[in-house]
């Protein structure tokens, strides 16, 4: 028994046409739509003294290197304010710190969460604890993301089929 394909060639070349139509504006789109949820939830989850940390969060421009990805969370850039960057904000809080007093003063007062804590030559370090907001939001959008640009992919490349005619 023996069987003809015939059409090879063209399917082929329409496939190749359907991949080279997902471009970096359109992954940008499908990304940037995908990401929104996941700023909302890392901004609730960020403890908020003065909010700079929680309004830096956001969906950062692409790179021409990496025309396919986007990044999410803190913008280093837009540092300005206070006494502590944006970034050893967001280290902090994600990761937790020992503050120390620092040499040339005798005592320091420095507040942690709610408490004000003193430090002296006695004891010289405070610590400040974790309460992450970065990778718990990652943990718990990581499916319903990934689901989203899935769907998103599939709706665009039915549309450049459609456009093609190939279906």
């Amino acid at each position: 028994m023996t069987a003809k394909l015939e059409g090879l060639p063209e399917l082929t070349a329409a496939l190749e046409k359907l991949g080279k139509g997902i471009t970096p504006e359109i992954a940008q789109t499908i990304l940037r739509n995908s990401a929104g949820e996941i700023v909302q939830i890392m901004k609730s989850k960020v403890r908020r003294k003065s909010g700079r940390l929680a309004n830096s969060i956001k969906i950062m421009p692409k790179d021409s290197k990496f025309p396919y990805n986007i990044i999410i969370g803190p913008d280093f850039t837009r540092d300005g304010k206070g006494t502590m960057t944006i970034a050893a904000l967001a280290s902090v809080q994600e990761f937790g710190a020992r503050v120390r007093v620092p040499k040339k003063k005798k005592y320091a007062k420095v507040k942690i969460g709610d408490k004000w804590v003193t430090m002296s030559k006695d004891k010289p370090f405070a610590v400040v604890p974790a309460a992450p907001f970065v990778r718990p939001t990652f943990d718990m959008t990581n499916e319903k993301v990934r689901e989203s640009i899935k769907e998103s992919l599939i709706e665009e490349i039915n549309n450049q089929a459609k456009k093609e005619k190939l279906i």
